[in-house]
């Protein structure tokens, strides 16, 4: 059931008629069963690994959760001397570290095994046993929210729940199990947990954010993916035409993914429910690592917590930091105490986000860009100075963005060509082969768009540009509130006969799954 299509559309108004007509106090319910529901048409043999997930995570925390509780009751009768709470407080850590470690093993380890297998499979070319190896939808989404959940109840930040369908309602909710956001309980836990109301407003305000969604899938991203794809298949074309399409994928990439939480936002609105914003205007940022804290805001945030930090406070990682600034210059002691944990989060990132040698390397070249940024700051932030360039200007801030925005690009570029070799090949023909006559001969009508279709894109990107910009200033759906009524309804009829007639359908074209779908 595409996000897209016309069956989920149904099965979002039956799900939101049921609720509607429900006690506010049983609406959660509907939620509960109406995620599952919908796990359940994605593919049956999906259910196991998701109720496993969820069972052994509860039973885990609640575990967990009851040694914190039976530690803090003890405590309190003041009956143990201080020798004795910290002999306590050691059994105890060593009691909840062992059902972490066994919780996380069981649903990060298929994880990683089917991860393995269909790595196999690919280097062996054996298209059936890539088949046989089930890989749930939104495992990754899902497995990362429930093992932050655990996390966070082993190291004392909130309480377990103790209603297992209610931690399950977290887990399944159908709005983000899918492609995200990696939600954390104490936010999305908490909200599915209030007394869920109708509102006119929120309700109208989600559907026009579904539609936006809709448009920047069916009308940007759909149709900038069929030339990327076509030209990205091809073994030695132009390098001006894997120019454009290296821009164009960049363009894909976030209507597609931009567009999917929006849709999904937006459907949750109109249950009352606020899901995690996971982009905040990533091409304004003017460095790399400002652009992950606004692309994929809720990944960057997981592995952040879950993995930089504890690496970064760990026994090991302290005792090398305490040895490099003993034997090491202070430049190298500070790439080793900086590089250590940023390389082993990225190439964790690069490995999340796909199979292969071009995901490993996508990983080390964001670990060295950011590494590289943290080590030598002070003479980056000096160099524009140093060579008579004014920093606190525009021009100066946009390069910053462009320069960001060719970066990103160029982690693209890495994992595109189907293989690692043949990414080699298409940087090969980028620099020696890169001239302009393409743009000029009709060559960029080859690759599955005609005229029609550039203008169409290339209008939407400016509307997308348009967009972004204006969001810049407040939220775009406020403005048009403010707005009198037939202005408003002539955008929405705008909006839907834009999808209507310019959406990527019909037998010319498939519609592409989400970007992020199948993590």
């Amino acid at each position: 059931m595409t996000i897209t299509s016309l069956e989920f559309a149904a099965f979002v108004m039956v799900v939101f008629a049921v609720f509607a007509i429900c006690p506010r106090k049983s609406r959660w319910i509907v939620l509960l069963a109406g995620s599952m529901l919908f796990y359940m048409i994605a593919g049956l043999e999906f259910v196991p690994f998701l109720v496993a997930t969820i069972i052994s995570i509860w039973l885990s925390s609640a575990a967990i959760g009851r040694i914190w509780e039976r530690q803090r009751a003890d405590f309190d009768q003041n009956t143990y001397s201080p020798a004795e709470k910290k002999c306590r407080r050691q059994k105890d850590q060593r009691k909840a570290k062992a059902i972490v470690i066994l919780a996380v093993c069981i649903n990060i380890g298929y994880l990683i095994l089917e991860k393995a297998l269909l790595y196999r499979a690919a280097r062996a070319n054996d298209l059936s046993a890539a088949a046989r190896v089930i890989v749930p939808l939104g495992i990754s989404y899902y497995s990362f929210s429930a093992v932050g959940y655990l996390l966070d109840v082993y190291w004392k930040r909130y309480d377990y729940e103790r209603n297992v369908f209610r931690f399950a309602l977290y887990a399944a909710y159908f709005p983000h199990i899918t492609q995200g956001p990696i939600s954390r309980y104490n936010l999305l836990g908490q909200e599915l947990k209030k007394e869920l109301t109708l509102d006119y407003t929120r309700v109208t305000q989600g559907l026009q954010l579904v539609l936006w969604g809709v448009c920047k899938k069916l009308v940007i991203a759909d149709r900038a993916m069929v030339f990327v794809s076509e030209a990205f298949a091809v073994t030695d074309g132009e390098g001006m035409v894997y120019l454009i399409a290296l821009a164009l994928d960049v363009v894909q990439i976030y209507a597609d993914f931009s567009g999917y939480m929006d849709i999904m936002r937006g459907v949750s609105e109109l249950f009352g429910v606020e899901l995690e914003r996971n982009f905040d205007h990533p091409f304004r940022a003017r460095s790399v690592s400002e652009f992950w804290r606004r692309w994929h805001m809720t990944l960057g945030g997981w592995f952040k917590d879950y993995v930089y930090y504890p690496i970064t406070i760990s026994g090991w990682h302290k005792r090398i930091s305490k040895w490099s600034k003993q034997c090491l210059s202070p430049r190298m002691a500070k790439l080793l105490a900086a590089g250590i944990p940023i390389m082993t989060t990225w190439l964790l990132t690069g490995i999340w986000h796909g199979n292969g040698v071009g995901y490993v390397a996508w990983g080390i070249y964001y670990g060295t860009l950011i590494t590289a940024s943290v080590v030598w700051s002070d003479v980056l932030s000096s160099l524009p100075g140093r060579i008579g360039i004014r920093a606190d200007c525009f021009s100066y801030r946009l390069f910053q963005m462009l320069r960001t925005g060719c970066i990103f690009a160029g982690g693209r570029l890495l994992t595109k060509g189907g293989s690692f070799s043949s990414t080699l090949r298409i940087i090969r023909q980028i620099i020696t082969n890169t001239h302009v006559l393409p743009l000029f001969t009709g060559e960029m009508m080859g690759y599955g768009l005609n005229g029609l279709n550039w203008q169409i894109l290339i209008i939407g990107i400016c509307l997308l540009a348009g967009v972004e910009l204006l969001q810049v200033k407040g939220e775009v759906r406020g403005m048009i509130a403010r707005q009198n009524l037939p202005f408003r309804w002539m955008l929405y009829l705008a909006g839907m006969l834009v999808v209507l007639v310019y959406g990527v359908y019909g037998s010319a074209y498939s519609t592409e799954g989400f970007a992020y779908q199948n993590f």
